[in-house]
């Protein structure tokens, strides 16, 4: 997400007096363009993963929780979200 969309939906929210979370899934590099299940990546695909990473898709500023998903699976990762969601 771009720093315009969320201060949109940012805004939308506070209209309405909702809470807005942002998590991002920030697997290490080399896990993001691993191959993983049945999906194998393409050259292009690689590349642009490298690339939305140098551009900080993986560390966004307005982020509330940036969590590591290079080990872990869907399930973990939803189970892990929703116990920092209710701390």
């Amino acid at each position: 997400m771009e720093q315009d969309s969320y201060e949109q939906i940012l805004a939308a929210c506070r209209q309405r007096g909702a809470c807005l979370r942002v998590v991002t899934l920030a697997p290490s590099l080399a896990a993001a363009q691993s191959d993983r299940g049945g999906r194998v990546l393409t050259d292009w695909e690689r590349e642009r993963v490298a690339q939305m990473y140098r551009e900080g898709y993986a560390t966004r500023p307005f982020s509330d929780l940036v969590l590591d998903t290079s080990g872990t699976d869907a399930q973990t990762s939803a189970r892990q979200i929703a116990q920092w969601l209710a701390a």
